[in-house]
């Protein structure tokens, strides 16, 4: 399911204006201007060079392997969706709506710790994307904190940052110790003034997570 082009052709995949030699790793297509990914090493598209969208896609094959969701799962959904569309539906669309599913699946098994391990996976692609992530990260948090809660076992959490990855108002945060109803009223994490970044420099991406702790009086 896709271009006609084949994984030899060394053409933008915007433009489809032919490239002076076949990159080896991300570059800029000289007539566009449009980022190409390279992923020679995948099933989904008939060519090594693909969109940023597209490489997104092929990175998350893994993960959707792991929740059951094949190469060729993926390949029939997405030709399902587009014949029903009467045009082709953007991989990326498909991408989210397994992962809406694989949520939704989550969310009914009850499995908070794994919702919220979903969740923070799910606000590192938004932010491979280029988009808010913000909502993911919380969501994430207050499932970590909705399964310490569950298990009656933790009282306590510990706020962990990224070290030297984080950035000073997160740093700043390292090591708190709270209790589980206080982390859920202040929701000191994701901290609303970080400003470190992971894939995308338009958006922050706070490192911060909570791990189950004593308090030391």
């Amino acid at each position: 399911m896709n271009n006609s082009s084949t994984r030899a052709k060394c053409v933008c995949p915007h433009c489809d204006e032919k490239l002076p030699k076949q990159p080896k790793r991300k570059t800029r297509c000289p007539s566009c201007g449009e980022e190409i990914y390279v992923r020679a090493k995948q099933s989904l598209f008939k060519r090594a060079l693909v969109t940023k969208d597209e490489a997104i896609v092929c990175d998350e094959l893994p993960i959707l392997e792991a929740y059951g969701y094949t190469g060729d799962d993926f390949i029939h959904r997405w030709e399902d969706l587009s014949r029903q569309a009467g045009q082709n539906v953007m991989p990326l669309d498909i991408l989210w709506g397994i992962l809406n599913e694989l949520q939704h699946n989550l969310a009914k098994k009850g499995d908070l710790f794994e919702l919220s391990n979903f969740s923070y996976h799910m606000a590192i692609i938004l932010n491979k994307e280029g988009k808010n992530s913000y909502h993911c990260l919380r969501s994430a948090a207050m499932m970590r904190l909705e399964y310490y809660k569950k298990s009656k076992e933790i009282t306590n959490v510990q706020i962990l940052t990224g070290k030297d990855k984080s950035c000073e108002n997160c740093r700043k945060l390292e090591g708190m110790i709270l209790s589980i109803n206080d982390a859920m009223i202040d929701m000191p994490i994701p901290c609303e003034d970080c400003c470190s970044h992971l894939f995308d420099k338009a958006h922050t991406f706070c490192r911060c997570h909570y791990v189950g702790a004593q308090r030391v009086w």
